[in-house]
């Protein structure tokens, strides 16, 4: 099994494939920009078919290092009645040690990759897709109840379910007041730059893609970039297509079939009724 690609080694590769070792067509800068769309397209599809891989969670809690249950919140980032900007830069979470600091949006990303001019607050990367959302016990770190996801205001409005919620923006709407303490599970904007260069130690960059998740299929990551460079190349590469749809379907397949990533096993769950 690959034991994944480094962000340096995904540089190499794709040159490799559009043959061009010497730098002789395209910068770092372009091959960069190339990978990251390129990156795009490969959490796109496990958005699309498994985002829970990623097993991130975000804490409203009284256990956090400084409160960060709903009631403890700053009125700033309260808009309405019983809503909560996950967007504002005054939120306070589990992801803020303890400071304040947006978690979702604009805010949050130009924070997490170093682009806001400030110092790195976010611990974790910042939140791309909500997926859930509990209320929880901080004593016994259990879920309680799930809330149910709506599409927006009208559907709340006409619904007849009690604990939902809708997203409008960065801002989280429930329709009564929300738990004390509640938990968000996401999945993450990508959590390093495609940066041939580790802006923190000058040389070439040993971070693995995505912190190393799904090794098996990095080399999709480089494939899809590859696909991208064709368009300007404007020359077409029946093989790199066929390997590319190839291991699309097979990383479609596994996420679809309930992986254990972790440990590296698949089980496939049968329930009879």
């Amino acid at each position: 099994m690959s034991i994944g690609l480094t962000i340096g080694e995904a540089h190499d590769l794709f040159r490799d494939y559009v043959d061009d070792p010497d730098s002789t067509f395209i910068t770092t800068a372009q091959v960069q920009r190339y990978l990251e769309f390129g990156l795009d397209q490969w959490r796109q599809i496990v958005r699309e078919t498994n985002p829970h891989v990623y097993g991130t969670i975000c804490e409203f809690t009284t256990r956090t290092a400084t409160d960060s249950s709903y009631p403890a919140q700053v009125d700033g980032v309260k808009p309405r009645r019983n809503a909560l900007d996950l967007g504002n830069n005054l939120l306070r979470s589990s992801m803020t040690a303890g400071a304040q600091k947006a978690i979702m949006g604009a805010n949050a990303v130009a924070n997490w990759y170093g682009s806001d001019g400030g110092p790195k607050v976010l611990v974790t990367p910042p939140i791309d897709t909500i997926l859930d959302v509990y209320s929880y016990n901080p004593d016994s770190k259990m879920r309680v109840d799930r809330m149910r996801q709506l599409s927006g205001a009208k559907a709340q409005e006409l619904s007849m379910f009690s604990w939902t919620y809708f997203l409008e923006g960065n801002v989280l709407s429930f329709n009564g007041t929300p738990p004390t303490n509640m938990i968000v599970e996401y999945m993450p904007v990508a959590k390093y730059r495609m940066e041939y260069i580790d802006p923190s130690t000058g040389l070439k960059n040993l971070a693995r893609i995505e912190d190393n998740l799904l090794p098996q299929f990095h080399e999709l990551v480089i494939l899809l970039a590859a696909k991208r460079y064709m368009i300007r190349d404007q020359n077409i590469n029946q093989m790199l297509l066929t390997e590319l749809a190839a291991q699309a379907s097979a990383m479609s397949e596994y996420l679809t079939e309930t992986q254990l990533l972790g440990s590296n096993d698949s089980v496939t769950v049968t329930m009879s009724f």
